[in-house]
């Protein structure tokens, strides 16, 4: 019986509570304070299409061929996106976006958007053009363009840079370019030159420039009216005198009939005579625009 009651204290006092605890309760979750998160970030990716355009090394990059390429603009953020800015400045409107969006510009034009470029994309093109020797060759210029989406207020929203390739080719197009017609004159050794038989010949004058050309002048200070062209243009006259233009080479002419004639012993044979042609293109006020020297060659029937 002792025994028995003493197993049964133990028990009892193994499931009497420890003073002091203190009973555990179910775990809860702590609430999140939202306005602790970061802000979302904004981004930005653009993409510019590639284009191939023909670029003459005496001319301005604006003026070169071709250039009209997609301009894609994808935006991540929450702010207001009103237009999307290029390198040098140059804007294109987007509409209002409020928020993410996706909008490609079908034709931005990328002769602007890489025009802080020109000058590497000339020493490019000269450099290939007089390495090879050639007047025409095919290249590429790399570049990195910082793009922005801004408010309508001009702030900058987002920015990005984009690697771009721009397919070339380099062009060397002479700023003037003159072809006279071959003809062959009938001369007589007793008759100034001015009274050989033929000589109206087509002169075409092709200038590849800036500035207003009024006429184009020939040596011996022959001037033929063109009218009034701003920049580039082409024009055919149908009848120049090449007695008038070859007037300072008379002596030279003179002396090869002659000479032919005399060592031939005959009165009348065909030859040639050989010229360098000094040519320009004027102005109104006669300022020289550009010049070229043209090489001909006269066809002669010398008579004595």
């Amino acid at each position: 019986m002792r025994d028995a009651l003493l197993l049964l204290g133990m028990l009892n006092a193994a499931a009497a509570p420890l003073t002091g605890q203190t009973p555990r309760s179910a775990a809860r979750a702590e609430p999140i304070d939202r306005r602790a998160l970061p802000p979302r970030t904004s981004s930005l990716q653009a993409s510019i299409g590639y284009t191939h355009i023909e670029f003459d090394v005496n001319r301005p990059l604006a003026q070169a061929k071709g250039g009209l390429v997609p301009l894609t603009v994808k935006y991540n953020g929450g702010d207001d996106v009103a237009s999307v800015q290029v390198p040098g400045s140059l804007s294109y409107p987007l509409g209002a976006h409020s928020g993410s969006f996706e909008q490609t510009i079908a034709s931005a034009d990328i002769r602007a958007i890489m025009k802080r470029d020109e000058a590497a994309i000339l020493s490019r093109c000269t450099s290939t053009l007089d390495y090879n020797k050639v007047e025409s060759i095919n290249t590429v210029h790399d570049a990195q363009l910082p793009v922005t989406v801004n408010r309508l207020d001009g702030v900058v929203v987002a920015s990005t840079t984009v690697p771009y390739q721009l397919g070339l080719t380099c062009k060397r197009v002479p700023p003037l370019a003159v072809a006279i017609g071959y003809t062959r004159i009938e001369y007589s050794i007793a008759q100034p030159l001015a009274n050989a038989k033929g000589g109206l010949v087509p002169l075409t004058v092709k200038f590849n420039g800036t500035g207003n050309v009024s006429s184009v002048q020939v040596p011996g200070f022959l001037s033929y009216p063109l009218g009034a062209h701003s920049g580039s243009f082409e024009q055919t006259l149908p009848n120049a005198d090449i007695r008038a233009i070859l007037k300072r080479d008379e002596a030279a002419i003179l002396s090869r009939c002659t000479s032919t004639l005399d060592y031939n012993k005959v009165d009348s044979i065909n030859t040639v005579h050989d010229a360098q042609l000094p040519v320009t293109v004027n102005g109104p006020d006669g300022a020289v625009l550009a010049s070229v020297t043209v090489p001909y060659q006269l066809g002669l029937t010398c008579t004595r």
